[in-house]
């Protein structure tokens, strides 16, 4: 039995993908992702953000796991103290490009 639909019929489309600039808060994409995650409701549960540098390139992708994970240090160790950015929370291996890495530049940051 094979596949017969094709994968263009089964992604979500990029526009349709929370994405963030790479200067935001960990509270500014949790925002992000709770109010993708209304709008999408029932289509797809977004698990992740996309994160894009000031020239609208992509650098990586910030999971919800990685949002916890940033919030936890938040609350248990600092209670009341400014949250981390995403560069704080993923660490330096995801934050530097790497130049074998192709950066896809993103028509996403100009849209709001």
């Amino acid at each position: 039995m094979g596949y017969e639909k094709d994968i263009k019929d089964l992604m979500i489309p990029l526009k349709d993908y929370p994405h963030v600039p790479s200067w935001y808060t960990l509270d500014q994409v949790a925002t992000i992702m709770r109010e993708a995650a209304i709008k999408f409701a029932g289509s797809f549960e977004p698990r992740a953000v996309l994160v894009f540098d000031e020239k609208s390139q992509l650098l990586g992708i910030l999971t919800l796991k990685d949002i916890v994970r940033g919030l936890e240090g938040d609350i248990v160790g600092n209670p009341g103290g400014a949250l981390p950015s995403w560069q704080e929370v993923v660490g330096p291996e995801l934050t530097s490009s790497h130049p074998e890495s192709s950066l896809v530049p993103s028509p996403l940051m100009g849209e709001g």
